[in-house]
């Protein structure tokens, strides 16, 4: 019997009362669900530095503001606050709360990610396929190794995916992710899914949507688990991970993980039993979220902050060209979109990138530090609470630091 049917009836009955009517994003459990979605600093918090980063991000005031008050975490105003960051997420999905749920858990992303492999595939024998092309995936990939499981990586691109089911039937599990954020390359998970599931539909496919989820449309048909983050394209505050999965795979594997706090279904049984985290929740963080969530829909909902986020990109990449700056030549026919770009160094002896860095830090624009980007290259953000003028004023700051730097502009 699924869990979600011998939840408390005083419990359910009550969600019931709170969710009618109500809209994906709104609710009266905020005071601000009303405020209108924002990109500007009022004058009184300007912030003295603005993050062009793959994540953490920027928040706005509002989400921080979120963080003022105390909730009890075992009180039914924290559980409908769950159960609304749980529908609203497998609604971002693009996932049914009947087929899908959403598991919230504390901790970064790659937690999430462990929790999931060491859940969905406990008990499991056979070959992992990672699909990698960048830090990410190998990380990933030596995670199932630390775990015991038989890890093969295999080249990111549909053709070399087909291939390798085909030639066996060892197959029981897919990794990828979505967005590679050492290069800003975008992957074609959905038509992975299709692949996958015309293959083998037994066959689980797992994605490492931290740096994308709320940063494009999503389709989670194909898709068995889905994991992502707050302090992304959803523009929370760090510390929550989630995880979006099929609701029939996760209760097979209810008690058969045997590390505690990794068990990702072990966590989703208590939500759907009680209501609650298993283990004290960051109900701050958590308010955060929440207000994060209604802040996207007044926004005007993915479409619109997807927009914003292409046209931050776009400034970024018209205005480094004039600078003379090229993008990173990838090997993958894929694509760099609206979430990180990666740039090579000048070939200028003088391009130092601690240097650069430390110049535009005492601009007020903080980059990616040197040993997180791909050798003789760097990345910039355009996620998170920054729109296009934030950008223009960023490259700005480029030309007018490559000029202190005797660096003459345009490069080439």
């Amino acid at each position: 019997m699924a869990l979600a049917r011998i939840r408390t009836g005083v419990w359910r009955r009550y969600v019931q009362q709170m969710v009618k009517n109500t809209s994906l994003f709104k609710s009266d459990f905020s005071s601000d669900s009303n405020a209108a979605a924002t990109t500007s600093y009022p004058k009184s918090s300007k912030p003295s530095k603005i993050l062009f980063t793959p994540g953490p991000l920027m928040v706005s005031e509002r989400v921080k503001r979120a963080m003022g008050k105390d909730i009890g975490s075992r009180h039914s105003e924290f559980e409908y606050l769950l159960t609304f960051i749980r529908k609203s997420l497998v609604r971002l999905a693009g996932g049914n709360v009947q087929t899908h749920t959403a598991i919230p858990m504390t901790g970064s992303g790659t937690f999430a990610i462990e929790s999931t492999l060491t859940t969905a595939l406990a008990g499991s024998k056979g070959k992992v396929l990672v699909m990698s092309n960048g830090m990410y995936g190998e990380r990933i990939a030596s995670l199932c190794k630390q775990h015991g499981m038989a890890a093969e990586t295999v080249r990111m691109h549909a053709e070399a995916l087909e291939q390798r089911l085909q030639q066996s039937d060892d197959v029981i599990a897919v990794v990828s992710v979505h967005c590679e954020t050492t290069t800003g390359v975008v992957n074609p998970v959905f038509d992975f899914g299709k692949i996958i599931k015309n293959h083998n539909k037994g066959c689980l496919f797992i994605v490492d949507a931290i740096s994308s989820f709320g940063g494009v449309p999503y389709d989670v048909t194909n898709i068995d688990y889905v994991i992502g983050s707050s302090c992304k394209c959803l523009q929370g505050i760090p510390g929550i991970s989630f995880v979006i999965a099929n609701a029939s795979e996760i209760e097979k594997k209810i008690g058969q993980n045997k590390v505690l706090t990794l068990d990702l279904a072990g966590q989703y049984s208590e939500l759907e039993r009680t209501g609650q985290f298993r283990f004290t929740p960051p109900t701050h963080l958590l308010l955060a979220f929440k207000e994060a969530l209604l802040e996207l829909e007044d926004e005007g909902g993915l479409e619109k902050r997807i927009k914003r986020f292409q046209e931050n990109a776009s400034v970024l990449k018209q205005g480094m060209n004039k600078l003379g700056f090229k993008p990173q030549v990838l090997s993958q026919d894929n694509s760099q979109r609206h979430i990180v770009t990666s740039f090579q160094y000048p070939e200028n002896p003088r391009f130092v990138y601690g240097d650069f860095i430390d110049r535009l830090d005492r601009r007020g624009f903080q980059l990616p530090a040197e040993r997180t980007n791909i050798k003789g290259c760097f990345r910039v953000g355009t996620i998170g609470n920054i729109k296009p003028e934030d950008v223009k004023m960023l490259v700005d700051g480029i030309e007018d630091v490559c000029g202190e730097m005797d660096i003459k502009t345009p490069l080439y």
